[in-house]
């Protein structure tokens, strides 16, 4: 008695892999184009521009600015002081918040005010979203480079604590991108996003810690933090002004008790939004990709 053969198939990926295999591999082909829109961006921006690039710090400065006022109104309020520590965290949430805000609010509408673009001809249609956060990340860059000049001064000493920076920038970018890609996405079939993006970017700063510290918000502060850039951007200040150890846990007391000021399931929630929203917001943004043209 002889045994039946039996074909052996190979199992295929699911299509949405594929799907999304396919769309990093065609970004990475396009990585020349890219860089060549970042460029063109950047020199649109600062033709003819009087300040030239010194307009990357206008941002930041404001934020700062208008952070010393909250801070000089609360801290009158209460009996506390203004010092070189307070600037350094307002400079440092203020870049990284810059950044977030000038990528987003760019890069809603990059597919839509690029539809002559997108209509005619193919190629990867991340390329628009991802120059343009590109382009933000440059300014960034800027603006970081002047304030570590004066890092020094602001009392920052070097310790272990600041090999975190290269992390949180990292999870920063990423988190920046998968919102670009997604509401870039989302905008040309709901033109009214742009909209709902602005907004939130206007009341956004409010319920982010940008212009004060969770500490002032007492047992509420853990509260704070399930807003994904939270965790990044207090990380960040703890890291560079303090030399904290983000994997290990910061309690302060206060009138109400002790409270939760910093803990490292924090880095892992941000981290989670991080890589999984870039991994939703990159499968979404494939399966809408063949689409866009017959929207824009």
């Amino acid at each position: 008695m002889t045994a039946t053969p039996v074909a052996v198939t190979e199992s295929t990926p699911p299509r949405w892999r594929r799907d999304l295999v396919d769309g990093v591999r065609d970004t990475w082909r396009a990585r020349d184009l890219i860089v060549q829109l970042a460029k063109r961006d950047i020199r649109i921006r600062y033709k003819e521009a009087v300040m030239g690039f010194l307009w990357a710090l206008v941002m930041p400065v404001m934020v700062i600015l208008s952070g010393l006022i909250i801070r000089t109104a609360l801290s009158r309020a209460t009996g506390g002081s203004i010092d070189r520590a307070v600037v350094l965290g307002l400079g440092l949430k203020g870049i990284m918040w810059g950044f977030f805000s000038a990528a987003l609010g760019t890069g809603t509408t990059t597919l839509t005010s690029g539809g002559n673009l997108v209509s005619k001809i193919y190629f990867p249609r991340a390329a628009l979203p991802i120059a343009t956060t590109i382009t933000a990340a440059l300014d960034a860059t800027i603006a970081l480079t002047a304030l570590t000049l004066a890092a020094p001064w602001l009392g920052v000493r070097w310790s272990a604590a600041l090999l975190w920076v290269p992390i949180l920038a990292g999870l920063l970018l990423m988190m920046t991108a998968a919102a670009v890609l997604f509401f870039s996405c989302a905008n040309v079939f709901f033109r009214d996003v742009k909209y709902l993006v602005q907004m939130g970017l206007t009341f956004g700063i409010f319920v982010t810690p940008v212009f004060f510290e969770p500490a002032m918000l007492g047992g509420n502060a853990p509260y704070l933090m399930l807003n994904p850039l939270a965790p990044i951007l207090e990380g960040l200040v703890l890291a560079v002004r303090d030399g904290h150890n983000l994997l290990t846990p910061l309690i302060a007391s206060g009138a109400d008790g002790l409270t939760a000021i910093w803990s490292p399931w924090y880095l892992g929630y941000s981290a989670a939004w991080a890589g999984g929203g870039l991994f939703l917001a990159a499968a979404i943004f494939r399966r809408a990709e063949f689409h866009l043209a017959d929207f824009v």
